[in-house]
């Protein structure tokens, strides 16, 4: 076998033979190119550095060896988002990784040259963030797949000879309760609120459409002899060169065209007839006329209604899984609810939800409409003189994990 090992270790040196037990020292291997000789750090168990230099062997004698080129994980990070991500990536996509980058796994690997980071390194790494508890599972998955993208990337430019974050075990189910709102709930929310809230949250509880796809809904949308919504955008948080960023769905199962049902209908004809015009051809916009801000949205109008509702706090996405919910007490088959709710499988659903029930959708909508209906509003709400705040436009903030955005993960 040509070429040959060397214990390699920063503190007590290098040697023929293992000499010491630091975690951080390791087996290399030696060997020859065009009489030159180069030299790799591989592990500390030596039967893999034999390997490793086995290998080598075979690819020079075989005219197959490309030498790998150096570069640290910080630096690999970084021409990954200047030069893949930017002009691949739609760019709450690529904030999202971005953020995930520079905030966990930089921190991790930064320093680390990427032909140093092992399979035992990576999957210590994730057992860490399971372990810490301040993520939610489908953000420890989210972080792993920008690992693994990463690297892989690091293969194609030849950086790395074998990604050693692909194909890891999958994590145990972790099921986690959704929240939702009774249906009383819901109906007690709707009267506490003014247009274009109410409008919009009703067709938000009746459709199971996430928040942006409420924000994103065009009046064209709308089939009103078929009785069908079409659900193909979603509006981002943030602009992009000056202008709203309309965002399409990750998977094809993300656009869908779902039933109008008949209470729903006569609610926006309604709603829609007084409903000031707006330059995007929105169904809900502003009082400005702009697409809403869904941060001021969240913590003005959603917040104040629950507090005046006297309801806990729950995130709006809860109205998408009081629908799905609504579905399933109501008897709707699976595949119903999957199409409805727009994920990418039934695993998702089942996985979300539970088990489910077969049904018909005429079924399904009249069991719910009969138990949400649009009431008129409350006395206090109708003669409320102050006018409907204006929602002043404000830069996005750093979100940690949009689940509804970007992971695949999120399709719930």
């Amino acid at each position: 076998m040509a070429g040959s090992l060397v214990w390699q270790c920063r503190r007590h040196g290098r040697a023929a033979n293992r000499i010491c037990g630091c975690p951080h020292a390791k087996y290399g291997i030696i060997f020859y190119v065009g009489g030159k000789a180069k030299e790799r750090a591989v592990s500390p168990i030596k039967r893999e550095a034999e390997l490793a230099l086995e290998e080598v062997n075979h690819q020079i004698r075989a005219g197959t060896y490309n030498l790998l080129q150096p570069i640290r994980f910080k630096d690999l990070a970084k021409l990954y988002l200047d030069l893949r991500d930017k002009s691949s990536l739609k760019s709450s996509t690529y904030k999202g990784y971005s953020y995930k980058l520079h905030d966990h796994l930089i921190p991790r690997f930064g320093e680390m040259w990427v032909a140093d980071i092992t399979r035992k390194m990576v999957e210590s790494y994730r057992a860490d963030l399971i372990q810490q508890g301040e993520h939610a599972q489908v953000s420890v998955a989210d972080i792993m797949n920008v690992l693994r993208i990463v690297l892989n990337v690091a293969v194609e430019w030849n950086h790395l000879q074998k990604n050693p974050a692909v194909r890891l075990r999958p994590m145990p189910k972790i099921l986690k309760e959704v929240p939702i709102l009774e249906p009383q709930e819901v109906n007690l929310l709707l009267r506490n609120i003014a247009e274009p809230w109410r409008t919009m949250w009703y067709t938000g509880v009746m459709t199971g459409m996430r928040q942006g796809e409420l924000m994103a809904l065009k009046k064209t949308d709308i089939d009103w002899e078929n009785d069908t919504i079409t659900i193909q955008r979603s509006l981002g948080r943030g602009k992009v060169n000056g202008e709203y960023e309309w965002i399409t769905p990750k998977s094809a199962a993300g656009v869908r065209t779902i039933e109008m049902w008949a209470e729903l209908k006569k609610t926006l004809q309604t709603y829609l007839i007084t409903a000031p015009e707006n330059r995007y051809g929105l169904v809900f916009a502003s009082p400005n006329g702009l697409p809403i801000n869904a941060n001021n949205m969240t913590k003005r109008e959603w917040a104040e209604a629950l507090k005046q509702s006297k309801i806990q706090h729950v995130k709006f996405h809860a109205l998408r899984h009081t629908h799905a919910s609504m579905l399933i007490a109501a008897g709707a088959d699976i595949k119903y609810i999957q199409h409805r709710m727009g994920h990418s499988s039934s695993r998702v659903t089942l996985d979300t939800y539970g088990h489910l029930m077969r049904g018909s959708g005429k079924q399904v909508s009249t069991k719910i409409e009969s138990v949400v209906r649009l009431e008129p509003a409350s006395e206090d709400t109708e003669n409320r003189t102050k006018p409907v705040p204006m929602l002043v436009r404000v830069e996005a903030q750093k979100q940690p994990n949009d689940s509804q955005d970007e992971v695949t993960a999120t399709d719930a």
